[in-house]
């Protein structure tokens, strides 16, 4: 089994190219806006969302607060190129498995899925998705 990823940027290009570095070790859905992932999340499951911050209608932060209440099994993993997040992230520390900066490197994005996903992961979820991920 794969660890299910959600990528949500609202710069298509960003999560396209995460997505297509990592599709081989993760199954991979893509969103563009909060509502979308919100959606998304809604018809499949997820294990482990990587989102920005930066985005209209609905900021990274807001989208974190939705979905952590509803899908308190999944983990978060922030990328974002916004300087001013510190602040916020003591505030939302405890939602938010790892954050990273933009850039970051594939291998980066790569182990705070595993570890993101590693964190959530109950005694019913197999460590083979991590090991299989690792192994690329």
């Amino acid at each position: 089994m794969k660890i299910r990823v959600l990528l949500v940027d609202d710069i298509p290009n960003v999560v396209k190219a995460i997505s297509r570095r990592i599709a081989n070790e993760f199954d991979v859905r893509l969103a563009y806006s909060g509502p979308e992932a919100l959606a998304t999340m809604e018809q499949s499951e997820i294990d482990v969302v990587v989102t920005d911050l930066d985005m209209p209608r609905m900021t990274g932060w807001e989208f974190i607060g939705i979905a952590s209440r509803m899908w308190p099994e999944t983990a978060f993993v922030v990328l974002s190129g916004n300087v001013g997040l510190r602040d916020q992230e003591a505030e939302h520390r405890e939602m938010v498995s790892r954050v990273l900066s933009k850039p970051s490197t594939i291998d980066q994005v790569r182990n705070a899925i595993c570890e993101a996903y590693r964190g959530r992961a109950s005694e019913q979820t197999s460590d083979s998705a991590i090991q299989a991920a690792q192994a690329h």
